[in-house]
């Protein structure tokens, strides 16, 4: 069940669910990620990704002139993600789950589990301590494989722009990892 570039097209011209099914089960992971970064609440998040998904298909026919589905899907999602922002915002939201980080780790006894589990933490820690523009390019790229020029437009900044965020968020998830483990791995240094 993977959607294509044809599947726009029946969604768009005649209506077809079981395509607009595999659209939604391709992209709402990651809408749903970007949408949290934003929100920083899962159930806030959930929200803004089930109704950007009604207004798609409520407004299905303008997806035959949509070129770059991915980057219009994006676009829509950070556009109503801060909307939700500014009419939320005398709200509080606490979100139960923090971001997750597709790292896997192997360990082989429970002293290497935990500090897997330890340095998972450590990265999950930097990754969102880092300001907000630099962390969601950096998601972006590494957890949503966009292309710096994919990231670029859809963020209206420059590739340039784009690299110089990631080197950042790599430079400071390098640094507390040095300090996290208190010597420099060089295992670390290839951190890309």
């Amino acid at each position: 069940m993977i959607f294509h570039r044809d599947d726009i097209v029946r969604i768009a011209k005649h209506g077809d669910k079981e395509a607009f099914s595999r659209m939604f089960h391709e992209y709402y992971g990651k809408l749903f990620g970007l949408a949290r970064y934003y929100v920083k609440s899962n159930e806030l998040a959930e929200e803004v990704v089930d109704d950007t998904f009604v207004k798609i298909w409520q407004k299905r026919k303008k997806l035959s002139g949509v070129k770059n589905l991915e980057a219009y899907l994006y676009t829509i999602i950070k556009n109503h993600s801060i909307n939700q922002i500014r009419t939320n915002s005398d709200r509080q939201f606490m979100s139960i789950d923090n971001v997750d980080l597709k790292i896997k780790m192997i360990a082989r006894n429970p002293e290497e589990q935990l500090l897997s589990k330890e340095m998972l933490s450590v990265m999950e820690h930097s990754v969102s301590s880092l300001p907000e523009r630099c962390g969601l390019v950096y998601r972006m790229v590494k957890d949503d494989g966009l292309s710096y020029k994919e990231v670029a437009a859809m963020l209206k900044i420059s590739v340039k722009m784009v690299e110089k965020h990631v080197g950042t968020a790599l430079r400071r998830i390098r640094q507390e990892m040095t300090g996290y483990t208190g010597r420099s791995n060089t295992n670390l240094k290839n951190l890309k």
